[in-house]
């Protein structure tokens, strides 16, 4: 039987070597574990991007010193998965958060909001946020 030697070579990678000749290689067990933790975090990641998402879709509307605000949120249970925070500013400067724990329907968040003092010019945009994942605005020049 020839002895048997292991050499380290510069590409992170063990050879076990009989005679001079290589045999197999085997990958340094470090570098391996890391491309695991890596890929398993990458997939984890993947997946909870694809599970929850922002509005498709915020409208707003101005009428009678009332701002209508419909976020197109479709999700499945609207009791588990929904539009939570509202914040509406005008002028760049925030005048109301409206906190939610439910959405109106599976298909949208619906809020209505006494803006009485607004007039022509002033810019309103409105930012809703998913309890899961992501904000999505909505803007209107009165």
């Amino acid at each position: 039987m020839k002895p048997t030697c292991i050499a380290y070579t510069n590409t992170n990678e063990y050879n076990i070597q009989t005679c001079g000749f290589s045999i197999r290689p085997l990958k340094n067990k470090l570098y391996s574990d890391e491309k695991t933790i890596l890929f398993v975090l990458a997939i984890f990641v993947s997946c909870s991007l694809m599970k929850a998402d922002p509005a498709k879709k915020v409208n707003v509307t101005y009428q009678d010193g009332k701002l209508k605000v419909e976020a197109l949120h479709k999700v499945r249970n609207a009791s588990n998965h929904f539009i939570d925070q509202v914040v509406v500013k005008v002028n760049g400067k925030e005048m109301k958060t409206i906190r939610l724990d439910k959405q109106t329907s599976t298909a949208s968040q619906l809020v209505e909001i006494e803006l009485p003092d607004l007039k022509k010019g002033d810019q309103i945009e409105v930012v809703t946020r998913c309890n899961e994942f992501g904000k999505k605005n909505g803007k209107l020049i009165l």
